[in-house]
């Protein structure tokens, strides 16, 4: 039959079922205005059908999706994948005569108009599958009256020449509201049925899905006041699939005597599973891109629709989990440890492995206040000495056999502008270890006095402001402890840091977000570049001194087959261990602690006899799972050296002058005296009571053999 033909049928029993109610012709006459505009209108109806809305999707770094966050569930799936019992069950109740129809069912359309008409409105359904797609998808405005319906059932018909009842019909079970913000087949079969397998979808699921399409909330399975009615909905389906014959008598009966599904109630809005999609989650309510205030942007982020496509590495997320959970056994508990990655070149945060702080509803590796980070801050220190005109080359004294404290040998620390009173601080080791040495011996072996009397002489301000550049978010604390870590942070901003030197002093704030677009592709945010903050001699003489680690406190995070730059860090009585360090390629830092319990004088918090390496220190478990990390995340990449500084711009050696400054340039390196050093730390009673930024003892001998790591 000829497109005009069929309108002129259509035309002709719209008439009649008028005048079967006695309506007027003039009542009749806007249907008519619409039906005449829509038989010249020449254009594809198709390609004016809107696209699927979707939730807000996360992409990771390889484009795959794996998160979906917002108050609509829809996932587009094929024909094929849906099972014939599901499209037997939905077009016996919506549309039984779809695979011979023209996108109107003459029968019903005339029954409903004359009900319509009758009523003054829109009283009966009578839709075919093919309307109900024009109404939901070409349509913005959902008030319906006879003039809408009229145009419609044109465009369906049109539709209908246009495309395959197939095609339609897939549009259409991706398209239908199931309840539960379940969009389409799919969602409506893991959030209502409970089976993301469509294929296991029995004949009395598929019947109960296919009658919440008529009104999803009158049906509510998870409602006990509503079962009754949905259980009742769900046997006429059945009975109308009997009726037109697809399916026996025999499984009908079987499908009337089973019972509703029990899945739990699924969450009203699809929220981020993975600590990589809460901290994307939580990046996205901060952008401006995405609405003035926190609750706009919240309302566009779940309104659904947007693609983000983020920096998550599966591969690299999973060496980091294996890295963690090889090393910290079961026993461990209540320790634990977090981790962050990231790359230099471009600060994108390649993964992320919250602990056990993610029990707590937090990320360990991002949220939260932080954690003292010890000696890791000390690159800071050296970064700020560095570029205000110190050498690698300088001497300072890291004695602690100066000045005493209850009868323990110590070093006085006195910063005038913070106050006249005086700090006693401690290396980590019996006696006077660190002596008179330049800075590469300083921070290789950690010496604690050294770095106390370089940040007196740098000036604690300026070593805050640095911290901040680098890449340290949080505040950094007010005290001369500072230099040596007693000051909280994530280990997210220490590999910040780490990564700011790793790419040669440019900062990159971590990006977690890499661009956003909408529903129609328009790209909404960018990332920003990165910044320089730091001078590429100073973040080259840096790296140069850190390279030294592995002879020093270290020398478990020796990669066999590349440099490697990094710093360890422990707190007093072993409350916090670090190891963070980079390579070219990558940069991460890795803590370890009790998440539950952070005071200095609680013995809860003291990692003193943690499994094989007791006490703890960041030279032990974080530097094993650091190794084991990068081993596994570098294997196969190109290795790649760090570029040197040019050494012929650094000033001639000097020594640092606590009170400030340095001395009178020494025209000849003086030699480097190896001062004794300890591979144990007693326990200090006899402390202030703050915590003291500890250390990890150098390791005497030769680096322990590590064995290959094992990475799920």
């Amino acid at each position: 039959m000829r497109p005009s033909n069929r309108l002129f049928r259509l035309v002709t029993i719209l008439v009649l079922g008028g005048l079967a109610v006695g309506v007027c012709m003039v009542a009749l006459t806007p249907g008519f205005e619409k039906i005449a505009g829509s038989a010249q209108y020449s254009g594809k109806v198709g390609p004016h059908l809107r696209a699927l809305e979707d939730p807000t999707t996360f992409y990771d770094a390889n484009g795959a999706v794996y998160e979906r966050v917002g108050q609509l569930d829809r996932q587009p799936v094929s024909l094929a994948a849906v099972p014939k019992v599901m499209r037997q069950a939905v077009i016996s109740t919506e549309d039984r005569t779809f695979y011979t129809n023209d996108g109107i069912d003459v029968r019903s359309a005339v029954r409903a108009l004359v009900s319509d008409v009758g009523a003054g409105g829109i009283d009966q359904g009578g839709s075919t599958i093919t309307q109900q797609l024009i109404k939901n998808r070409f349509f913005k405005n959902p008030k319906r009256n006879i003039d809408r319906k009229v145009r419609e059932a044109v465009l369906a018909h049109r539709l209908t020449s246009e495309w395959s009842k197939n095609r339609i019909l897939e549009e259409y079970l991706n398209t239908v509201y199931f309840g539960e913000n379940s969009y389409g087949i799919q969602a409506a079969a893991t959030r209502i049925i409970g089976k993301p397998d469509l294929a296991q979808i029995t004949l009395p699921e598929a019947a109960l899905l296919a009658g919440l399409i008529k009104n999803p909330s009158a049906y509510d399975i998870f409602d006990p006041a509503k079962q009754k009615v949905a259980l009742e909905r769900r046997n006429d389906v059945i009975r109308r699939m009997l009726v037109q014959h697809v399916i026996t008598k025999a499984e009908a009966a079987a499908a009337r005597t089973s019972p509703l599904p029990a899945p739990p109630r699924p969450d009203n809005e699809l929220r981020a599973r993975t600590p990589y999609g809460e901290e994307v989650l939580s990046q996205l309510k901060t952008l401006d891109a995405l609405g003035k205030d926190r609750l706009q942007r919240e309302q566009t982020i779940f309104s659904g629709g947007l693609r983000v496509y983020t920096e998550y590495d599966p591969r690299l997320t999973e060496m980091a989990a294996g890295a963690i959970a090889s090393t910290i056994k079961p026993s461990f508990a209540p320790f634990t440890a977090a981790m962050a990655v990231m790359d230099p070149k471009t600060g994108s945060v390649r993964a992320v492995v919250g602990g056990g702080g993610q029990a707590q509803g937090f990320n360990l590796a991002t949220d939260g206040g932080g954690f003292k980070v010890g000696s890791t801050f000390k690159p800071i220190t050296l970064a700020t000495a560095i570029e205000n005109g110190y050498s690698p080359h300088d001497t300072v004294d890291g004695s602690d056999s100066t000045d005493s404290f209850d009868g323990k040998s110590g070093c006085k620390i006195v910063y005038d502008p913070w106050g006249k009173d005086t700090y006693i601080g401690h290396n980590a080791g019996d006696g006077a270890s660190g002596g008179v040495n330049d800075l590469y011996y300083q921070t290789r072996n950690s010496v604690n006095c050294a770095y106390l009397r370089l940040l007196t002489s740098v000036g604690p301000p300026k070593v805050q402001a640095m911290a901040k550049t680098l890449g340290y978010t949080h505040p950094v604390n007010n005290n001369r402890v500072i230099g040596i870590g007693e000051t909280e942070h994530t280990p997210l901003e220490v590999a910040t840091v780490f990564s700011t030197l790793a790419a040669d002093g440019v900062k990159h704030a971590p990006v977690f977000v890499r661009r956003i677009e909408d529903g129609n592709g328009r790209v909404v945010y960018r990332a920003p570049g990165g910044v320089r903050v730091l001078s590429t001699q100073t973040a080259r003489t840096v790296t140069d001194v850190l390279s030294h680690v592995t002879e020093g406190t270290a020398p478990r995070a020796k990669l066999s087959d590349r440099p490697l730059a990094g710093k360890t860090g422990t707190v007093d009585r072993q409350v916090d261990a670090w190891f963070a360090g980079y390579t070219p390629q990558l940069a991460a830092a890795v803590w370890m602690g009790n998440p539950q319990v952070q005071a200095f004088n609680n013995p809860a918090a003291w990692m003193s006899n943690v499994g094989e390496f007791s006490p703890v220190y960041g030279g032990t478990y974080p530097a094993i799972i650091w190794q084991k990390f990068m081993t596994a995340a570098l294997k196969g990449q190109p290795v790649i050296p760090f570029t040197a500084p040019d050494e012929s711009l650094w000033p001639k050696p000097a020594s640092v002058l606590p009170k400030g400054g340095r001395g009178e340039p020494i025209s000849d390196l003086p030699p480097v005296t190896e001062a004794p050093t300890s591979s144990t730390l007693p326990t200090n009673t006899t402390l202030p009571p703050t915590s003291v930024p500890s250390t990890t003892p150098p390791t005497s001998g030769p680096p322990p053999t590590t064995p290959k790591p094992t990475v799920p």
